[in-house]
Order: C-alpha cells, then structure tokens, then sequence
C-alpha cells in the first residue's frame, strides 16, 4: 500500500535533504529555480512506486512566466512551518533554517525514505547552480 504524499511534504522533504547536502540557502529568482524543481518532481514520479508514495499534486511551470503557483504555495508552506525563510528584501533567497539533526529528524517522519528525498536532492542540484552553503 502506498503513502500519499502532499506538497508541502515534498518540498519540506526536498529542503531537508538539502540541507543534509550542506545547502543553506536558495536563490528562487527567475525560471531556473522553478524549473529545477518541476524536474525534481518528474524525478519523484518516476521513483515513486519504489519508494511506496503516492504523489497527490503535479507541479506544471506557467507557459508564459515560467513560474509555478504550487512551488510558491510549497515556499509559503515551509516559511509557515519555520522550515525555511525568504530573506531579503524582495523575498528572492529561501535560506533553509534546518541543522542536520532537525533534518534527519523531518526526513524520518515523511513518507517514503530518506533515500528518496536524497535522490531528489541530487536530482534537483544536478540541475539547479543558486544553491549555497
């Protein structure tokens, strides 16, 4: 039987595995990082059923503004959870706010595996260059 998996664990599991990478901070300006992300989630379907999840959202990127209204919701989701913050002025920089223990922590509490959001992470910073430690 296999878990539903939501956005916000997704993308909170997605933060927590990066932070376990050593990434502390994200540039979320322009199409790179939307894009880096819906790649990300074609990564997730196709590991899906091997890990027992069952992805209940689809991240499409806006044909016009290359952006995603489910990647924001997902931001304002791990900035509600005190997972992450947008840092300056403009709100362009997702600093994660997670040490390795804090994200190990989250990792054993989503469904699936800590192995799946590992390969995320790599599939996502495999495609994805405003990540910093």
């Amino acid at each position: 039987m296999h878990q539903d998996l939501s956005l916000d664990d997704f993308f909170i599991g997605l933060l927590a595995a990066l932070s376990d990478e050593g990434v502390a901070a994200l540039t979320v300006r322009g199409e790179d990082f939307y894009q880096a992300v819906e790649k990300t989630y074609n990564a997730l379907e196709k590991l899906a059923s091997d890990y027992g999840v069952d992805p209940r959202f689809a991240i499409f990127l806006d044909p016009v503004y290359g952006d995603s209204a489910s990647i924001r919701e997902a931001i304002s989701g791990a900035v509600l959870r005190d997972v992450a913050t947008l840092d300056n002025a403009d709100y362009r920089d997702l600093r994660i706010k997670l040490d390795r223990d804090q994200a190990e922590g989250l990792l054993n509490g989503l469904p699936g595996a800590a192995g799946l959001y590992g390969r995320l992470a790599k599939a996502f910073l495999g495609s994805y260059r405003f990540a910093t430690a």
